[in-house]
């Protein structure tokens, strides 16, 4: 956002005078200091909100800019290309592939079923008799 957090509180603060000085003599103190506080809030969050929109605005205006900086050729013209030294090796025999999945158990060959007896398992779940 455009600003600082500094705005919002010369804003809220100055809000906060003034309503203090021009409802002093109308209103007993604290009621005057109540409203005072919420025209601080208020105005602070305002202020947020008035900054967001500015941002906004100038954000878009500098994207149309980068937008016709593009479409006139100027960004994009120019490829550096940069390769590694010949000295510099790719690999080496500490940078070995590990698996992320080490604790993963592999079935066991023992554990063989027949067939037939499987799909009677299977016919078994599915009729409801």
């Amino acid at each position: 956002m455009i600003g600082t957090i500094r705005i919002n509180f010369i804003v809220g603060l100055v809000a906060f005078f003034f309503n203090f000085i021009f409802s002093l003599g109308h209103n007993v103190l604290v009621t005057v200091f109540i409203r005072s506080i919420i025209a601080f809030i208020l105005f602070f969050a305002f202020s947020y909100l008035i900054r967001f929109i500015w941002f906004m605005i100038v954000n878009e205006s500098e994207k149309k800019k980068s937008d016709s900086e593009i479409d006139r050729g100027i960004k994009g013209t120019s490829i550096d290309y940069v390769t590694p030294n010949d000295d510099v090796k790719m690999g080496s025999s500490e940078d070995e592939f590990v698996p992320l999945l080490t604790s993963v158990k592999k079935p066991n060959p023992s554990m063989e079923f027949d067939p037939s007896e499987i799909a009677k398992a299977i016919r078994n779940v599915f009729n409801d008799k």
